[in-house]
């Protein structure tokens, strides 16, 4: 099975599911107040998992997912958000509550150039 990510159907890679992004650099920050941790991804790294040890369901796979399709079909460069964790923390007796953690970030999109274009720049 090949490694691919979920935007609303069937996972895809990241080439696939936005085509015309060249680059893409992803920074901020991820953690919870007491404790944050500084992370840059890329095309080949975007997927981010949470680092609460007690968070189930962890991540933010697809709210980070939809940010960029967003961003992919307004055309945008550079955007920040910040996103909750969609995971939940078990506090026994079948009670449970969302996860704290939270993920701040930065990203800046560079799109490839359109065939016309690039060929009159070679």
């Amino acid at each position: 099975m090949t490694k691919g990510y979920f935007f609303r159907g069937n996972p895809v890679s990241f080439e696939e599911a936005f085509p015309e992004i060249e680059e893409i650099k992803i920074e901020g920050t991820e953690g919870d107040i007491a404790q944050r941790n500084k992370l840059s991804l890329n095309k080949k790294t975007w997927g981010i998992s949470c680092s609460n040890p007690l968070c189930k369901d962890k991540g933010y796979g697809v709210k980070l997912g939809d940010f960029i399709s967003e961003m992919y079909h307004k055309k945008e460069t550079s955007k920040e958000k910040i996103i909750s964790c969609g995971g939940y923390e078990s506090m026994g007796r079948g009670q449970t509550r969302r996860c704290l953690n939270h993920l701040s970030i930065r990203v800046e999109i560079k799109y490839k150039l359109p065939e016309v274009q690039q060929e009159v720049e070679n």
